[in-house]
């Protein structure tokens, strides 16, 4: 297991399905083991609005998610309407 629960990890890419985009941050709630069928560490991550409002969980591949540097900084995106 590469990240700690409660780790606050970005995307690395889009999450087909989802209204989540690359950049975006979530903290890991869970971890699962790879098996026969996942061949990689998964994570489910809990996902906030700007103001700290839970909006969801989405499971990701550890390919999916990086950890967060300290040279970086938060942005703010408009979700899509129908999805706020």
């Amino acid at each position: 297991m590469k990240f700690k629960l409660y780790t606050e990890v970005k995307l690395i890419s889009d999450i087909a399905g989802t209204l989540f985009k690359k950049g975006d941050v979530g903290t890991i709630i869970e971890h699962y083991e790879p098996n026969t069928t996942i061949k990689e560490h998964g994570y489910t991550l809990e996902m906030f609005n700007a103001l700290g409002d839970t909006l969801t969980t989405i499971d990701v591949s550890e390919s999916q998610i990086k950890a967060i540097s300290n040279n970086e900084l938060f942005s703010i995106r408009t979700l899509e309407p129908e999805l706020a």
